[in-house]
């Protein structure tokens, strides 16, 4: 832990991991990676670089699992969406007006307010929110299930409705795939499990369980789309075994590193990304736009652009840090003013009435 903070270094660093993994998947959407034969060297390295970063959005949904067991549905837990919200409107702001000036057009008030109510341009918020208002119900659900055993049959039914299919129904269907949607929950079971039982193994033994399934599940996506476009199937996908798989193996190695004797400042600067990542994620598409761009310009073959990897990616991770921590420093602003001014206001006005 941070000195001075209840903050878990283990859990800020997977924090971490799975937005600079948001921010690397992001990179071969923006390079064209999709649009291009998997055929030559590059482009089959990337096949296996995008299937280690896969994990960027469900190491999120396990990590809200872990934390988030103790959630009860009361007024003072919804209340706390509000931090959600504001830095979501507040990225809405900034990218919409970005936008506008990058793309030297004319500000569509309408079209910019669907953009913000139809969440197109940040999915996962929609998707978070719905499982924020969800938590403390699956909590008591995963709670009045008294044994371990119970509590096993409920990951174990998750598992089989959403990922079954990724193996069974890959040419046709074979088992029922109704429920995939609910691959979220199935994460978030997955956390208030760890977190209760926790999943004891060496860090040697669990890393080369991490990279054997790396090579194998990337082996497999090389397997279906050499000589084609990159095929993203049920097999590949954020509820398929291989993410379920990657993420829980990547979950419990982070978690189970000893990080104690990490010097402070490094804790500090992990602690603070940590807090950062959630407007880093929303911000990151603005940067993606910049970068990418000129990347594309400068270098016209998709293959060529993967040396470019850790320019683009550390460029656009510290760009979005940065006006994450801007946006932070507006909603402080907010609520001091809300605190120190609107409530004197306030007062003072009911006083007088």
């Amino acid at each position: 832990m941070v000195k001075g903070s209840n903050r878990n270094i283990n859990l800020d660093l997977i924090r971490i991991i799975a937005i600079f993994s948001v921010i690397s998947v992001h990179f071969f959407l923006y390079i064209g990676f999709y649009d291009m034969p998997v055929s030559e060297k590059n482009m089959i390295i990337m096949t296996y670089l995008r299937n280690i970063f896969m994990v960027c959005v469900p190491l999120f949904l396990v990590l809200t699992g872990y934390l988030f067991g103790d959630k009860k549905p009361t007024k003072k837990y919804y209340l706390k969406l509000d931090k959600i919200i504001f830095i979501y409107i507040i990225s809405w702001l900034f990218y919409t007006c970005f936008k506008t000036i990058y793309f030297n057009s004319s500000y569509n008030l309408l079209e910019n307010i669907k953009l913000l109510l139809d969440y197109s341009w940040a999915w996962y918020v929609e998707m978070y929110i719905g499982l924020y208002i969800l938590a403390p119900f699956l909590n008591i659900v995963y709670n009045n299930l008294e044994s371990k055993k119970n509590k096993k049959i409920l990951l174990a039914s998750f598992l089989l409705l959403t990922c079954m299919p990724s193996i069974f129904n890959i040419k046709t269907s074979i088992v029922i795939d109704y429920w995939v949607p609910l691959w979220p929950i199935t994460y978030y079971f997955i956390g208030r499990y760890l977190k209760e039982y926790g999943f004891k193994i060496s860090t040697l033994k669990n890393i080369i369980l991490l990279l054997i399934s790396f090579l194998i599940f990337g082996s497999i996506n090389l397997y279906f789309s050499y000589g084609k476009t990159f095929i993203w199937g049920i097999y590949n996908d954020w509820h398929s075994l291989q993410c379920v798989i990657t993420t829980v193996l990547t979950f419990i190695l982070i978690l189970n590193l000893n990080l104690e004797k990490l010097p402070i400042f490094i804790k500090k600067v992990i602690n603070k990304i940590s807090i950062l990542s959630f407007g880093m994620y929303l911000n990151s598409i603005i940067f993606d736009t910049i970068f990418y761009n000129i990347l594309k310009s400068k270098v016209s073959s998709v293959d060529d652009r993967l040396i470019w990897y850790f320019v683009m990616v550390l460029s656009v991770f510290v760009s979005s840090m940065i006006l994450s921590q801007i946006i932070e420093w507006f909603r402080k602003i907010f609520i001091y003013f809300h605190k120190n001014v609107y409530k004197k206001y306030e007062r003072k006005f009911l006083d007088e009435k």
